[in-house]
């Protein structure tokens, strides 16, 4: 519980084991307490996306973009929001 990067940890594994609906809070979690992150934006985006929360995927998914083009770490943002676009 004292540790943050944990809360990424946690939801990452959840989503990974397919256990949506409980990995959505950890990353939400997360960016409010590490906000400068593009990859903890991505992964939240990921788990907003896969409980239907669509608007508040693209929003992640366009802050993880942002954060890209300031120069943090580069990640599958692009892809996501573009596959939320176009689910054909």
């Amino acid at each position: 519980a004292g540790d943050a990067m944990a809360h990424f940890g946690l939801g990452y594994t959840l989503h990974e084991l397919g256990r949506t609906q409980e990995a959505y809070r950890p990353p939400r979690h997360y960016t409010e307490i590490a906000p400068c992150g593009s990859w903890n934006w991505c992964w939240f985006g990921k788990a907003a996306r896969d409980i239907g929360e669509i608007t508040e995927a693209r929003k992640a998914f366009e802050r993880a973009i942002e954060l890209e083009e300031e120069g943090d770490q580069e990640t599958d943002a692009r892809e996501l929001l573009a596959a939320l676009d176009d689910p054909h």
